[in-house]
């Protein structure tokens, strides 16, 4: 196989809790046991294929900033910015992101509160894992970490906020 045919993928997503898992094109027939979630014998969608491999050069973009920030261009500036510790974390395998409603409903099940974003990423890095900001989707993380995994970061290093009761 082509190694350009290797970065595109597709992306399978677990119908229950949102989790995402890159499949390869040979293994589109398991892709369902590829899993990173406890959710096995439910449904889950794929998508594709997709480029999955780094989208962002982070040389070309410091350059860029560069300029950005000798024109005084701030909201370019910041842009770039995003977009450089982007390129850094799918470097290192941050390719899928999750949007921060599905990570509050993940939150939610172990009566946690999510905390901000900047927050949710600092403590993914501080765990060993890659985390940014997305600059296509505002109100996610992009990672190598998995959904639950996130959680369990989050699980330790806040405490459980207790959430309203439905039922009262």
């Amino acid at each position: 196989e082509p190694p350009m045919l290797r970065r595109l993928q597709y992306v399978a997503r677990c119908d229950t809790c949102g989790e995402v898992w890159r499949v390869p094109a040979a293994r589109l027939g398991g892709a369902g046991s590829m899993r990173r979630c406890a959710h096995s014998a439910d449904t889950f969608s794929v998508a594709g294929p997709m480029w999955a491999a780094p989208m962002h050069d982070a040389a070309f973009l410091g350059a860029m900033r560069l300029e950005a920030r000798e024109r005084e261009w701030e909201d370019t500036d910041a842009l770039l910015g995003v977009m450089q510790s982007e390129a850094a974390a799918e470097a290192e395998g941050a390719i899928l992101f999750y949007h921060l409603g599905e990570l509050q409903r993940a939150l939610s099940a172990r009566q946690l509160v999510q905390p901000p974003l900047s927050a949710v990423i600092q403590l993914l890095q501080d765990a060993s894992y890659e985390a940014s900001r997305s600059h296509i989707e505002l109100k996610a993380v992009k990672t190598s970490a998995s959904i639950a995994e996130i959680v369990d970061c989050i699980e330790h290093a806040c405490p459980t906020i207790a959430l309203p009761d439905e039922n009262v």
